[in-house]
């Protein structure tokens, strides 16, 4: 039988039924190219699918056969080849064999004795739902392709790893809510001078492509803004207010079109020579500052971003020594699967606390750190009901910065 681009597979254990097969639909005349193969028995069938199963397309097979049954090979392909389009041959009798051919995801079948107008058009039917299934599966691969190219252009690029200096160890952990999908979630570690560092955390509603490209929008937008506040205050000191009224009046400038995507943020400004630190929040969740007497939270009033241009924001100072722990969060840490969401803020500085205390006894990164979080939040969420393999069911991302 000679190899084509594209094949028919009729099986039948009866000689003149197979050129009959063939002779009517080759009449047809409308199946292009396509080649048409005999096969005595289902046994055949599957040896010859072994080295050819990506050139064919359907198979028809009679229900009754000598050897193998026509159920039987059915079933054996769809378990095998499962985008091979599967037809079968049978009367109206065969109420049980047809029954056990729909559970092999059969295409269709074909009544004997067959009309061969009848028999083309439901082979042409047969074509056509596969080579679309086929399309679409296609298609499929293609966009999962590109999803991938652009996460791990995401993670390369918008999200750097946070680079420590002599005042600071610095880890985060960061996760879209789906693999391979990019992440909705931003962050950002500055080192401005010396003596100060900016932290940045935000979050883009929803995920996938659209909100990973809202964040890239978000950091180029960052990033100048940064430049062009930088010690343009009297005293020196990198205004946090400034730059999310700025950056709040460039989102809603330059991106009109997103004015259904929710954008959260909070900045810390740490400076060293002060010894203090000071935030500002844009309708994002508090920055909690570990140390050794406890946890404070700190959450100054602050719209989410674009909705308005003229949004003022405040900002909250506080002393910072060495040894506390700064740690921001999206809020796909704390809203996870389970009968207890969000975490209430009691539970949750519950396990900021134990981690900060546990891996001050026990130093590790504070990449660790920022995994034992995320590893605690989802004990808490399985106690409480939670399905142990979909806790998170947002893109989480966590920032730690340890005080040296």
């Amino acid at each position: 039988m000679a190899e084509a681009t594209a094949q028919i597979l009729f099986v039948d254990d009866e000689p003149q039924r197979l050129r009959a097969f063939s002779r009517d639909l080759e009449s047809w005349g409308s199946l292009g190219d396509m080649n048409i193969g005999l096969l005595p028995s289902g046994e055949e069938c599957l040896e010859y699918l072994e080295q050819h199963h990506h050139e064919v397309l359907v198979v028809a097979t009679d229900l009754r056969m000598s050897g193998m049954q026509g159920t039987e090979l059915l079933h054996h392909i769809h378990e095998l080849y499962p985008d091979i389009g599967l037809l079968l041959i049978t009367a109206y009798s065969d109420i049980e064999a047809i029954q056990s051919a729909v559970a092999a995801s059969i295409s269709g079948f074909i009544l004997k004795p067959w009309e061969p107008e009848q028999l083309a058009k439901q082979v042409e039917t047969t074509l056509d739902l596969v080579q679309s299934r086929r399309t679409t599966k296609r298609y499929i691969r293609e966009l999962e392709q590109h999803v991938q190219a652009a996460a791990e252009f995401q993670q390369k690029v918008l999200h750097p790893e946070p680079q420590a200096n002599a005042r600071l160890e610095l880890g985060v952990l960061s996760q879209a809510a789906r693999e391979p999908y990019c992440t909705g979630d931003y962050y950002d570690t500055i080192h401005l001078s010396a003596s100060q560092s900016l932290l940045i955390i935000g979050d883009v509603s929803g995920h996938g492509i659209k909100a990973a490209f809202v964040t890239g929008m978000i950091k180029v937008l960052s990033s100048k803004n940064i430049d062009a506040l930088r010690n343009i205050g009297n005293d020196g000191r990198f205004s946090v207010t400034a730059f999310l009224t700025k950056l709040n009046r460039d989102i809603f400038h330059e991106m009109p079109s997103y004015s259904d995507v929710v954008i959260s943020m909070s900045v810390a400004l740490l400076d060293f020579e002060t010894a203090t630190m000071t935030v500002a929040n844009a309708g994002h969740l508090p920055v909690m500052l570990l140390y050794t007497e406890g946890c404070r939270r700190i959450l100054p009033v602050g719209a989410a971003m674009g909705f308005h241009k003229n949004t003022e924001y405040t900002e909250h100072t506080t002393h910072i020594g060495s040894g506390d722990r700064v740690v921001m969060f999206t809020d796909g840490l704390t809203e996870v699967a389970g009968n207890l969401s969000p975490i209430p803020d009691k539970h949750l500085t519950e396990i900021l606390e134990s981690c900060h205390m546990s891996h001050n006894h026990t130093p590790t990164t504070e990449q660790d750190f920022c995994a034992a979080v995320a590893r605690r939040v989802e004990e808490f969420a399985v106690l409480h009901g939670a399905d142990p393999e979909s806790v998170f069911r947002d893109d989480v991302t966590v920032l730690s910065a340890l005080l040296r």
